[in-house]
């Protein structure tokens, strides 16, 4: 049995399938709010992910630390995003990265570029996804956050 295991496995791993536990966004996402909980938050993740060269929620640049305070947030954004990081795709991956995450009901458009936002709460955490300026001269932009729990 424990051959056959191995062997699924391997073939899975083979055919381009992760196995568990090795999706990249939700290595990240869990990261970054087991990060939330720390004092000050997010205190073990760099302050400017893109200046140390690292990749993080599909995003290649535009993520890390910021605010003043109690006010920290880790986030991520894009002009002008690609397909894939979309707030609906976002929403499916939290959802299936963490399964005890409640989602928020939905506020309705906040701004010009937070036509659609999407939030979650955790014990530690709250994540929010947001997109909008798609008929803008901008062309549209994408941000995930995550800040610490009230």
């Amino acid at each position: 049995m424990r051959y056959m295991a191995m062997a699924s496995l391997v073939l899975a791993t083979a055919a381009g399938a992760q196995p568990p536990g090795a999706d990249p966004f939700c290595n990240d996402l869990r990261r970054v709010v087991a990060a939330a909980a720390e004092r000050p938050a997010f205190a073990s993740l760099r302050p400017d992910v893109e200046q140390a060269g690292i990749s993080m929620f599909g995003f290649r640049n535009g993520c890390g630390r910021y605010g003043d305070g109690n006010a920290q947030v880790f986030g991520c954004s894009r002009q002008l995003p690609p397909p894939e990081l979309r707030v609906d795709i976002f929403a499916d991956q939290i959802a299936l990265c963490l399964p005890a995450a409640r989602r928020l009901p939905d506020a309705g458009p906040e701004g010009l570029f937070r036509e659609h936002v999407v939030r979650f709460r955790t014990p530690r955490a709250v994540i929010e996804a947001s997109e909008g300026g798609w008929r803008t001269a901008g062309g549209g932009r994408v941000e995930l956050l995550v800040r610490p729990a009230p």
